[in-house]
């Protein structure tokens, strides 16, 4: 075998020195790449993860049977539906299309998640109604919540003048068992609220 980067074929020294090295079977024979999938067995306890390289919708498709009901979380982040930044995919719909296009996509995302998963979707100012209004008629109105999140300090200008730095993260939950919580306490904010009772923790302020 002779990988990029390499002018000689690799040694068993070589491969036993570096078991991590990952083998693109497009570059083998089909007879070596069946023989390579036989060797390891069951293919899905020894692998951590799985990639789709594919139109999302095509991917959730492939997913429905083998993941319903799996996955924990699902992260999207759809087209913002403004051809303001340059970017490599469509992204100036019609609402109506960007509406559909969202809500089929949606649809098979719920089915494979868990019963307390949660979906994030990413979005700015342009579609963020449309977008709630979506998780919310496709989650049963599990909306958990809205995050407005400083994702260009500079600013980015719009149509009608002034600049935004923000976006949103909205999170929808696939059952009633879904949650979101608080990020974990710093430091020093552990140190301030360092009492406890039974509502939990808080800090004693002396006021004058």
């Amino acid at each position: 075998m002779v990988t990029p980067g390499y002018s000689k074929k690799l040694k068993p020294e070589f491969l036993k020195a570096h078991p991590t090295l990952v083998v693109d079977t497009r570059h083998c024979d089909a007879g070596f790449t069946a023989r390579l999938l036989e060797a390891m067995c069951d293919v899905d306890e020894q692998a951590d993860g799985v990639l789709f390289h594919s139109e999302n919708s095509q991917a959730l498709s492939l997913m429905q049977q083998r993941y319903r009901e799996q996955v924990d979380c699902i992260y999207i982040d759809p087209p913002y539906n403004t051809d303001a930044s340059a970017i490599d995919y469509k992204n100036g719909y019609k609402t109506s299309s960007w509406m559909s296009l969202l809500n089929d996509r949606l649809l098979l995302s719920k089915a494979v998640m868990a019963a307390d998963g949660v979906l994030i979707a990413a979005i700015d100012d342009e579609q963020q109604r449309e977008l709630s209004f979506l998780l919310s008629d496709n989650f049963d109105g599990r909306v958990l919540g809205t995050i407005c999140v400083r994702a260009n300090p500079s600013g980015r200008p719009t149509q009608t003048g002034y600049s935004v730095s923000h976006e949103y993260m909205l999170f929808a939950g696939r059952g009633p068992q879904s949650v979101i919580g608080r990020m974990p306490a710093t430091e020093d904010q552990a140190a301030r609220f360092s009492q406890r009772d039974d509502d939990g923790a808080f800090e004693w302020l002396q006021e004058f």
